[in-house]
């Protein structure tokens, strides 16, 4: 027989969300009541740090699901206001004529020449400056490939983040990492990016548009925001 049956069940406690278990025998009933109850207070307890380096649990806000048909832009709309900050994980692809496309954010639909951005890819071993402007219409977080793409099946991924995006005291900040790739037959053609970006503007973000400089998303394209 396994462990000593005729005891007590142990005493648990609950540390960082977490139970603490160190023989499967130990499980008492309450225990799995308790489980039940955690993951229906807790639908999606992704850990933070897998998404931007925070602990506590990312909790999805709204996800465009996989767009069906070309659309100019994705939208996320009345933001709720109850996070610290933001973060975007997003796969696209978009059908304009060029080899690859800038991707762009902007918030609360001002499209006014009210942001600053800088981004910066790695193409064969060099770190290179793509964009670096203030006073443009959007902010540069990535690139996706376009219809002049060597293959049709390659997509641009990445993670956007914005920290504070309710505190009405500072203007807001973006921080972005992602990868494009031009041409699998190819070396050099696999590009990683790192972008930062400011709209110069001290209110609170309720809604952010997310889209290509020129042409629309394809079929295939998501993007998922995420609270922390």
């Amino acid at each position: 027989m396994i462990g000593d049956q005729t005891g007590p069940w142990p005493q648990y406690q609950q540390t960082d969300s977490q139970y603490k278990v160190h023989n499967i025998y130990e499980v008492a009933p309450s225990f799995l009541g308790d489980l039940a109850a955690y993951f229906t207070m807790n639908p999606f307890p992704i850990p933070i740090d897998q998404v931007t380096g925070y602990k506590d649990t990312a909790r999805v806000v709204v996800d465009s699901e996989e767009i069906t048909a070309t659309q100019p832009t994705m939208q996320f709309d009345n933001v709720p206001n109850n996070y610290f900050g933001l973060a975007i994980r997003y796969m696209a692809r978009c059908d304009s004529v060029n080899i690859s496309v800038r991707l762009q954010l902007q918030f609360n639909g001002d499209g006014g020449s009210n942001y600053h951005g800088t981004l910066a890819h790695r193409f064969a071993g060099t770190l290179t400056d793509v964009q670096s402007n203030h006073n443009i219409g959007s902010i540069p977080v990535g690139e996706i490939p376009g219809a002049s793409a060597t293959q049709t099946n390659t997509a641009g991924a990445g993670l956007i983040e914005i920290p504070g995006y309710t505190n009405t005291t500072f203007t807001k900040l973006v921080t972005s990492k992602g990868v494009v790739e031009l041409d699998n037959t190819l070396d050099n053609q696999l590009l990683d990016e790192l972008g930062a970006g400011q709209w110069n503007n001290t209110a609170a973000i309720t809604s952010i548009t997310l889209q290509p400089a020129t042409g629309s998303f394809v079929a295939g394209s998501r993007a998922v925001l995420y609270g922390f």
